[in-house]
């Protein structure tokens, strides 16, 4: 197994770390039950139930994980707690009946294709739209797919599976243990998106017709990308102390915390590593990027990358881990990095409001 600064995708490293959160999430399930408890809520035996059927599963075999619809619904559950409102913590408690909790292998759904429960996706769709639209000010942050435009879409992401899986082995078996779900939906508000709230989880935005599997290609390796670190910081602390600024990004036209920041990093560099490994292959030499972003930077990926390095630099004393890994994402990102256009920076994204 890598160790935890070891830049590079390692199967066995990605299992011990998500179950290390996998726990973490059940422990914190059985306090907030105890404190609804001495509240005097008393529907929480769904979850209960629930709880007990998730430790269960993962004492059956070390490579089993929980779902993602689970991270989600209780991530609604400790907002609605959080709220006080004794409405939506009951809600949200009934929403764990019949809930998918277990990860047997990863699921590819397009929103309304029949291939989800009701449940699971009313889980996730609330979700997503409680994380990027808090406020209800945008019409489609997760809407139905036309048939046709779903049947490309799933068509285009398994051939991005594939791709991963004939470049790198370790990279393939990496993200199918951190991504649990996949949820491709109609979106004037996202073009990719994921959360530790959601651990597991993915959601993509449909492709345009001039799009191609490469789009999910850099937006699979990207979240991926955010699970690791996600994984990481719930293990160990990455960064010692920040000057409490919101920083430049190159991800992002809003200031980020430190945070973000390091997550643009580790983005960038596992993004800079597969493109390096399809331009140096046979099969995807020729391959042209077709995702598109919310943010234009035009600045080669590897200029992107650098940027994000010396904001790190100049603005935290990072732990001891957290100097390493960064290190190693920039000898990941460094050694992968093509004289190619395929290495220039990203379009903007179509999306309108």
């Amino acid at each position: 197994m890598k160790e935890l600064y070891d830049a590079n995708p390692c199967k066995k490293r990605a299992e011990r770390l998500c179950r290390k959160t996998d726990i973490g999430l059940l422990n914190s399930a059985n306090y907030l039950i105890d404190k609804m408890e001495h509240s005097f809520i008393d529907n929480t035996t769904a979850l209960a139930r629930k709880v007990d059927e998730a430790r269960a599963y993962l004492t059956e075999r070390e490579e089993n994980r929980l779902s993602g619809v689970f991270y989600s619904a209780y991530s609604i559950l400790e907002d609605a707690a959080k709220s006080g409102s004794l409405s939506k913590i009951r809600d949200a408690l009934d929403s764990f009946d019949d809930l998918t909790v277990k990860h047997d292998s990863l699921r590819i759904a397009s929103l309304g294709d029949g291939f989800f429960s009701e449940k699971d996706e009313n889980i996730l769709v609330d979700f997503i739209r409680n994380e990027q639209d808090p406020d209800g000010k945008h019409l489609r942050v997760a809407t139905k797919c036309t048939q046709s435009s779903s049947e490309y879409s799933k068509l285009e992401l398994n051939k991005a599976i594939e791709a991963i899986k004939s470049l790198n082995k370790n990279l393939y078996e990496e993200t199918l243990c951190h991504i649990t779900d996949i949820l491709i939906v109609n979106s004037n508000r996202i073009n990719a998106a994921s959360s530790f709230k959601s651990f597991g989880v993915v959601f993509l935005r449909e492709l345009e017709p001039e799009q191609n599997w490469t789009t999910y290609l850099e937006h699979l390796v990207h979240e991926s990308a955010h699970h690791l670190v996600f994984s990481i910081w719930h293990s160990i602390r990455l960064i010692d102390q920040d000057k409490g600024r919101l920083l430049s990004s190159p991800l992002r036209p809003d200031p980020r915390p430190i945070s973000a920041v390091y997550h643009a990093a580790a983005v960038l560099s596992r993004i800079i590593f597969v493109l390096g490994l399809a331009y140096d292959s046979d099969k995807y030499t020729s391959i042209k990027r077709t995702a598109r972003y919310n943010f234009s930077n035009t600045s080669s990926l590897l200029e992107q990358f650098c940027d994000a390095y010396n904001v790190i630099k100049e603005n935290a004393v990072l732990t001891g881990i957290g100097e390493r890994l960064l290190e190693n994402f920039k000898i990941l990102a460094v050694s992968y990095n093509r004289e190619s256009t395929l290495f220039v920076g990203r379009e903007v994204s179509l999306n309108h409001e």
